[in-house]
């Protein structure tokens, strides 16, 4: 197979392999979406991937809430699943709301091992815990996300749910058919 993977799509795919290669009693592990997409927007924030975030309405826990969400990101996901790289999954929870958990597929898996040893440190590097250096969980509340380590009980914030003020100036267009200039001002 001929994969021409950008370097996020690379990191993306070892980041969902990470926290989804089977276990050693074979047990199957999924990550859910709202953790993925915590990772996600913390990598962009850390500077491992490089794409831009906005705040989207989603359903988290039940409430519909505005999380920080990278459409690039998403359309990455959706090309590793395309590729069969990636495994989808759909669940509904107790309260009966609808999600969605990824894996990475067996051929996810093959190519992850012929990927640069740079990109898998990056990852490492971002879900690794400050303290000891284990692998870290990632936990959404309804409210919050953060890191959790296991080994040291320590956690860190991640920035999920900050939804940033940015300022802009609009002005109206008027094409230039209705006796206006495109700026908004006279002819």
């Amino acid at each position: 197979m001929d994969l021409q993977l950008t370097q996020e799509q690379r990191r993306l795919l070892i980041l969902i392999h990470t926290y989804t290669a089977p276990r050693d009693d074979g047990s199957q592990v999924w990550l859910k979406d709202l953790p993925l997409r915590a990772l996600m927007y913390d990598g962009i924030v850390k500077k491992v991937f490089d794409w831009d975030y906005s705040p989207t309405s989603v359903f988290v826990h039940g409430i519909r809430r505005f999380i920080n969400i990278s459409q690039e990101g998403e359309h990455d996901l959706i090309e590793l699943r395309e590729a069969g790289l990636v495994d989808k999954l759909r669940i509904t929870a107790t309260e009966h709301v609808p999600s969605k958990a990824y894996r990475s597929s067996v051929e996810g898996a093959a190519v992850v091992a012929d990927f640069p040893e740079e990109d898998r440190k990056t990852i490492i590097d971002l879900i690794s815990c400050l303290r000891c250096e284990s692998a870290r969980e990632v936990r959404v509340t309804s409210s919050e996300a953060f890191y959790f380590c296991k080994d040291c009980e320590s956690t860190e914030h991640i920035g999920l749910f900050n939804i940033e003020d940015v300022a802009y100036v609009a002005r109206p267009y008027l094409p230039r058919v209705l006796g206006v200039g495109s700026t908004g001002g006279e002819s």
